[in-house]
This record gives structure tokens, sequence and C-alpha cells, in this order.
């Protein structure tokens, strides 16, 4: 029955029935519960726990997950170790514990799960739920990946084919080896994975000097991971459309894209959107409209995002001047290295002064041309005081990501 239900989830040999896949999890659900029913059994507990968790045939209850993934892991089951380690890292249905997570975690990839020494590794080499030690980090890892390749061979999934890909191309648990890691991507991609398409994608797009046929090839991964709903693919063909590097411009395409992007919680869209209509060079300039986008971004942690609040607030674009949130969104952004912002704070009371507004805008526009958006800068020491909510929200979302950058993608994908 929950076989069923995922076949017409995933559409594999059948068309894609959502309605048909809820009544078949909602059958696997209750007779599961009927098994438990007559003699306990971690298995049932486990699949119990993982269908109210993804909410299969009924509603995600995060606290129902956790009492049976927590009667599950009691058994020393592996699988329900893992999930409920994740459902204490993420905070959903238990108070969030990092070093309960990394626990369970660990418990889990002791038997020998590839997808726990993968969380393993990267909470030793982030310092999360456990001290830092790179040298334990690097051996999970490499347990993962030959975990990873094990698993493979016997079941070709395109979760662990892209998880492979994404190992060898940052050279992460094994050499890095991106001929290999397309081969894995191109795999994964042909199932259906839209973190695979993407990823490959990106690959092509930035070789030295890809061919005509492999740039087309590349766009054409970033429409079909963008139409399955991956942010990254999203924002990616967005900023394709917005330069017009490989294909035709069209703005228009591209804010349709960033817009589904912020959708999925992209803060880089949300960004780019901003600085669009604060421009007005590609589309119509609306202040509201850029102040809306900015402060989606910058809510979410985006340097650059707040960089520029920071500047509407400093010279009046669209808003009252106000000194106080001008230093607010100058700080954070300060904080995570960014040069510019700190410059300003550090020249606050000179730039505060209406006298000298008209240098100022000109001393923006000049930086507004060597500014990356993509490119972080060395930090600086900040010496401003900022609302300290703000700031520890800041760093509690940057600890809960548990990763960097790099890994990413990995967020969304779960067993």
């Amino acid at each position: 029955m929950f076989n069923m239900g995922r076949i017409f989830a995933d559409g594999l040999g059948v068309e894609i029935d959502m309605e048909e896949s809820y009544a078949w999890y909602e059958k696997a659900l209750n007779a599961f519960h009927k098994v438990e029913d007559k003699k306990s059994w971690k298995y049932t507990e486990y699949r119990i726990g993982k269908i109210y968790s993804q909410g299969l045939g009924t509603e995600v209850d995060y606290e129902r997950a956790a009492y049976w993934l927590t009667l599950s892991a009691e058994e020393g089951y592996k699988f329900a170790e893992y999930s409920l380690g994740g459902l204490y890292y993420r905070d959903q249905g238990v108070e969030q514990s990092y070093e309960t997570a990394f626990d369970l975690y660990l418990r889990s990839a002791m038997q020998g799960f590839p997808y726990a020494d993968f969380e393993v590794a990267k909470m030793y080499r982030d310092g999360i739920g456990t001290d830092i030690n790179e040298e334990e980090a690097n051996k999970y890892f490499s347990s993962a990946f030959i975990g990873f390749k094990k698993l493979e061979k016997k079941s070709h999934d395109d979760k662990i084919q892209y998880r492979l890909g994404w190992m060898l191309q940052n050279g992460i648990g094994t050499e890095k080896d991106i001929g290999e890691a397309k081969r894995y991507y191109e795999k994964s991609a042909k199932l259906g994975n839209t973190f695979a398409c993407y990823s490959l994608a990106k690959l092509i797009l930035a070789e030295e000097d890809p061919t005509r046929e492999e740039i087309n090839k590349a766009i054409e991964y970033l429409r079909e991971a963008s139409e399955g709903g991956n942010q990254f693919a999203q924002y990616a063909l967005g900023k394709v459309y917005l330069n017009g590097n490989f294909i035709e411009k069209d703005i228009y395409k591209a804010v349709e894209l960033f817009k589904l992007s912020v959708e999925e919680r992209n803060e880089y869209a949300a960004y780019q959107l901003g600085k669009l209509y604060l421009k007005g060079e590609d589309i119509t300039k609306d202040i509201s409209s850029a102040i809306k986008w900015l402060h989606l971004s910058s809510e979410k942690g985006n340097q650059y995002g707040q960089y520029l609040l920071g500047k509407i607030y400093l010279m009046g674009e669209g808003v009252p001047r106000n000194k106080e949130e001008a230093i607010k969104w100058f700080t954070l952004s300060a904080v995570q290295g960014n040069e510019y912002a700190q410059f300003f704070l550090d020249n606050m009371d000179k730039f505060y002064n209406q006298s000298v507004s008209l240098i100022v805008s000109k001393m923006f526009h000049h930086m507004s041309k060597t500014f990356e958006d993509n490119v972080p800068l060395k930090s600086s020491g900040v010496g401003v005081k900022i609302d300290s909510k703000l700031l520890r929200k800041l760093r509690e979302k940057k600890m809960a990501q548990g990763h960097k950058k790099d890994d990413h993608e990995q967020q969304n994908i779960e067993l």
C-alpha cells in the first residue's frame, strides 16, 4: 500500500495522481497501526513516525512523528534514530537539541547507515552539537561516500546518485573528480532529481568554453529543475535571463523566476528583485516594491539586501531618512563581513549630514559598480551595537543550517 502511494506520487510507470497517492498512503497508515496494535514492532513504529513527519495520507504532525520514532529508536532501529535526529536538529515536534541530534545520528552511523555518517561528519566539521573535529569529520565523510556507493549499486536511487555527484564534485569524503561527478548527476537527472539537474547545469555553464550544444543542455536542465520547484534552479535561470549571457535577455522572465524562487524562500532571489526595482534600469523603478523585497531578503540574513536597506534609510530613498534603521541594517551586513556596510557605519555621522548627501549619493553609485552580489568580502570589526534580538536570530539561523553554503542543496533531501 505504501509503495502504491509512492508510485502514484512519483509517476513511476503511471501518470502522477496525488489524490490516488494520498488514498494509498492513508490505507498504509491505517494498516501499519493495525499491525502495531497486535504486536509492537520497531519497523511499523518507524513507518508510522515517517508517515506523520512527511504528511503522507494524513496531516503533517511532528509531535506524533517524534512519539513513534522515539519508540522505534529506543529499540535501536538505525533508520528511526536517523529520522528522530533530524527532528531534534530542526526543532520539529521536540525541543531543539543539537546534542541529542548528534547522539542519535552517531548511534545510527555506528550501525552502518551512510546518511547518518554524512550528518555526523557535517556536525563534526561545523562544531554543531559537538566539538569541531576535522579528523572525525573526514572519517565519517569517507564512510558516507563508501556507503552511498554500495547503496547506489543496489538501488540506483536518484538521491544517492545526487549525493555521490556532490561529494565527487567538492572532494568531500573522496578525491575530487568532476567527470565522475557529472556521470552521477546525469544518472540522477534522468530520474528527475531537480538538485542533480541544477548541479549539472552549473557545472556545464562554469566550464571554460562550453559548446552551444552543452549550453543548450544546461539551460534545459535548469528549466526542468525550475519547473520541478527547485528554488536554486529558478534563481540561476533567472540570472541567465537577467544577464543574457547564454540566451536572449528577458527581464520579465527573470522577474517571474525570481518571484517563484522567493516563494521557496530564496533570499538571493528576493535581493535581486529588490535591486532591480531600486535601480529602475531594466524595469520601472518602484521604491516601495524594492523595500518589500529587500526586507524579505534581509530578514532571512542576506548581507547584500541588508546593505541596500541601510543605504535606502541613510539616503531617504522613497522613505524618510532614518539613522537608527540605517545603522541596524548596515551592522547586520557588516557582521557578515561586508566592508562597504562597515565603512558607512564607521563614518555614519559624516554621511548623515544633509550637506554631504549629494557626495554620498555619488559614492553609492560608484560603489554599486564594484559591488558583487555573490562574492563575500573580508570581515572587519564592528563598532556599533545592534538590536540583540535581530543579531541572535541571524546567528541562530546560520547555526541551525548546520552546513556550509556549498552543501545548501542537501537541506531538502531526506531518506
